[in-house]
């Protein structure tokens, strides 16, 4: 970029402080829940906290308070953040029914993994009870096997019963919820295109009578209970927890769960639990040998019962429409075309909620075309939605368009001088474009605002574009500190270590990161890696076989192993390996002529960068 470049872009934000200021800010509002929605247009999450809890603490109806602890999640923009929404927490939590409280103890337990008590917040999830289960594939839709057929009749797939083992995979295979009760298939697995799964157990309920299977979902799912299909959503959406209750009569006895869940965009999550219909949690118990199977029954399936009450009222007033968009948008039903679309687009553009409306919307579009037209909106209800604006100027910068970025971090800054959007805005802008000066300015004044974490974050991202990767660790170390559950920090982090050749610590690294992240076999063959390149392939195989375990059909797994073993001379466990991942992923050209040379016994081919 050149010196006339970056001086035109600094001159630009110049002039544009030289602007009379026609932002129109909204009213001051007359109620906590205007309160709420002003600060929360600003970027004030703070106060909007605050005002979150004053309106929370008279609410009466539970869809209200559902909807609440959504919002209180998306305030927790930064870690520094973290005891101001658990005190607000428990006051939203006062009122709540049992289904809520149970969202509230996921959010709470969230809160703790950021501050790194990980004893607690497993100790709520554990008492959650969410289940395991044995699993069966990757499998893609691409596909004209008899497993991606559908089931005409809607009963239990003939060959489920018989799957002892096929390719690809390696039969069933036991997997449990990662620390956020979540059966997260993409840390397992290469995912092939359109990919789907199936998992079954068996369970006993204490008692017979009516229960809840309490379903979350990232796609397309069919649940089977003891051999009939009871429930099947054929739509593509984002995952949440607690997406449906499916209630059914359980008689005493033993009983079967089968779901095939689907992916969307090549990631496949599930989260599966029961409850009493009174919201009391019931762990699952394995049943004992023998028993009669008598047949559950289903009664109805939907959302929760909060969410039920409030859609079933079919109020055609426009608060009660944004309610129930905003519900399924908060739920993971935000895509275009999806639940969230048919009410939040219905509120006009008079309504005070239009503005927010047009913002859930645009954060739920794929196409940036739509994203654009619905921000516009969006600001054009309310040019006081700073939140809106915000996303308009972080696309802007992704698509290096500087000049419309720039009056447009202006207005916010005009808008909300004391928020930290704006500095926050202007850090962004420089690391895209430079001068780094520039960017280290603010970053400096972020770094010593009421939100540290921020410039850590942007500190590290200039450094590293820089390939300053000794100043990002700094920056990266200082962020973990406040923020103990940054994935994508602790792996900014790992790339330093490595960077700068600090293997053993790069190790102790992996080591903390497995722990915090079991169901990672990526985390898992990198450490591998790390330890064969510090001691030598043999030390490499207890994690391998670690990996192994967790993800018996995993290619790489299974190549990793064959090379490892080829190695050490060991070639027959090495032919035995390669073989079982050529067999999954056959195309693999590298891996067979790798494969062709060590039965010759000849030097093999140099490894490529990625297979």
């Amino acid at each position: 970029m050149t010196r006339y470049y970056r001086i035109s872009v600094i001159l630009l934000l110049t002039l544009a402080a030289a602007t009379p200021d026609r932002t129109v800010i909204s009213s001051p509002a007359c109620s906590y829940e205007e309160e709420y929605f002003r600060h929360r247009k600003r970027g004030e999450f703070a106060e909007a906290l605050e005002s979150l809890r004053a309106w929370s603490i008279g609410l009466d109806d539970a869809a209200s308070i559902a909807a609440n602890l959504y919002r209180l999640r998306e305030l927790v923009a930064y870690p520094e953040l973290t005891d101001r929404a658990l005190r607000t927490l428990d006051s939203i939590e006062a009122a709540a029914g049992p289904f809520e409280k149970d969202h509230a103890d996921r959010i709470r337990a969230e809160q703790y993994r950021i501050q790194g008590d990980t004893r607690r917040a497993d100790a709520i999830m554990d008492a959650l009870a969410y289940l395991d289960f044995s699993a069966l594939g990757p499998f893609s839709d691409a596909g004209d096997d008899e497993y991606g057929r559908a089931s005409p009749s809607g009963k239990l797939p003939d060959f489920i019963q018989r799957a002892t083992g096929h390719a690809p995979g390696d039969g069933w295979f036991p997997v449990a919820p990662d620390r956020t009760g979540t059966l997260d298939f993409a840390g397992l697995f290469p995912m092939p295109e359109s990919p789907y799964f199936y998992l079954r157990r068996s369970f006993a309920v204490p008692r017979p009578g009516e229960y809840y299977l309490i379903l979350g979902t990232s796609g397309r799912t069919d649940l089977w209970l003891d051999g009939a299909r009871i429930f099947c959503d054929g739509i593509e959406h984002g995952f949440n927890h607690d997406q449906y209750f499916i209630r059914v009569i359980l008689p005493p006895g033993p009983h079967r769960i089968l779901l095939r869940a689907c992916g969307s965009d090549r990631s496949i999550r599930v989260s599966f639990r029961i409850a009493s219909v009174d919201g009391s949690r019931v762990k699952a118990q394995q049943p004992g040998p023998g028993g009669t199977t008598t047949p559950g029954t289903l009664i109805e399936a939907g959302y929760s019962p909060a969410v039920a009450a409030l859609i079933k009222m079919n109020a055609s007033d426009h608060d009660s429409r944004f309610l129930i968009g905003y519900l399924y948008y908060a739920m993971g039903f935000g895509n275009p075309g999806g639940r969230a679309s048919e009410y939040l687009s219905s509120i006009p553009e008079d309504h005070p909620r239009c503005s927010c409306a047009r913002l859930y919307l645009a954060q739920g579009a794929v196409d940036n075309a739509d994203r654009d037209r619905l921000l516009l909106q969006s600001t054009a209800a309310d040019p006081g939605n700073l939140e809106s604006l915000r996303e308009r100027v972080l696309l802007e910068i992704e698509r290096g368009r500087i000049y419309e970025a720039a009056p447009l971090i202006e207005k916010i800054r005009r808008a909300a001088p004391a928020s930290l959007r704006h500095s926050e805005l202007m850090a962004r802008l420089f690391v895209r474009t430079g001068p780094a000066e520039e960017a280290q300015r603010r970053i400096l004044a972020l770094k010593s605002s009421r939100y540290p974490s921020c410039g850590y974050r942007l500190g590290s991202l200039l450094s590293l574009s820089e390939r300053d990767h000794l100043q990002a660790q700094q920056d990266l170390e200082q962020l973990l500190r406040l923020n103990h559950d940054d994935r994508e920090a602790y792996l900014s982090l790992l790339d330093c270590y490595s960077m700068t050749g600090n293997l053993q610590r790069a190790e102790e690294l992996l080591v903390q990161l497995i722990h915090l992240y079991p169901n990672s076999v990526g985390l898992r063959l990198r450490c591998a890696r790390i330890i064969e390149t510090r001691v030598g392939p043999g030390a490499a195989i207890p994690g391998l076989a670690a990996a192994l375990k967790i993800a018996p059909g995993n290619s790489d797994v299974l190549r990793s192993l064959g090379l490892v073993y080829h190695k050490m001379g060991s070639r027959n466990l090495a032919i035995y390996y390669i073989n079982r991942a050529l067999a999954l992923y056959p195309g693999n050209q590298w891996l067979r002529r790798y494969l062709e040379i060590i039965r010759n016994g000849k030097k093999p081919p140099a490894a490529p960068g990625r297979q």
